[in-house]
């Protein structure tokens, strides 16, 4: 190194919490059109509904599991790989032996009946990642008050 040089290294470690909070607000869309799926008001807005918010859920889901890669948070980037592969999982066996597994409304060959399962699906995974993260939120705080 040159004795006119110097070095400035900086770090920022980059705040996940917006993601939370744009999964936050596709699961509740989701959540909303699963109801509306199963009411009076029916499908045609249900589905498309949960539909959104699935999309809007797992854009975040995506984002945060960049940001814990780049955070050096493996722990928490290696967590969401796993759901995702658990989701992409289920999706293949229910298309291998539901009917209509991935028709859009509309489509030739939509089965209410199987959309209602793959939206309880999908609410069942969202609710499993949720209870892992307060777990793992729960252990890490004990483990910083032991320190």
């Amino acid at each position: 190194m040159n004795e006119k040089e110097f070095v400035i290294t900086c770090n920022y470690k980059f705040d996940t919490k917006w993601t939370q909070k744009m999964q936050d607000a596709g699961d509740g869309a989701a959540l909303f059109g699963y109801g509306l799926t199963l009411t009076g008001v029916g499908a045609e807005i249900g589905v498309p509904m949960s539909v959104v918010g699935n999309a809007i859920s797992s854009f975040g889901s995506g984002i945060e599991m960049v940001l814990d890669f780049a955070n050096g948070d493996y722990g928490d980037g290696l967590k969401s790989i796993a759901f995702k592969l658990l989701e992409k999982g289920t999706e293949k066996v229910l298309n291998k032996f539901l009917p209509g597994f991935g028709k859009k409304i509309g489509e030739e060959g939509f089965n209410l009946g199987t959309e209602i399962l793959d939206q309880g699906r999908k609410l069942k995974q969202t609710g499993v990642e949720r209870l892992t993260d307060k777990i793992i939120e729960r252990k890490q705080e004990e483990y910083n008050i032991m320190m």
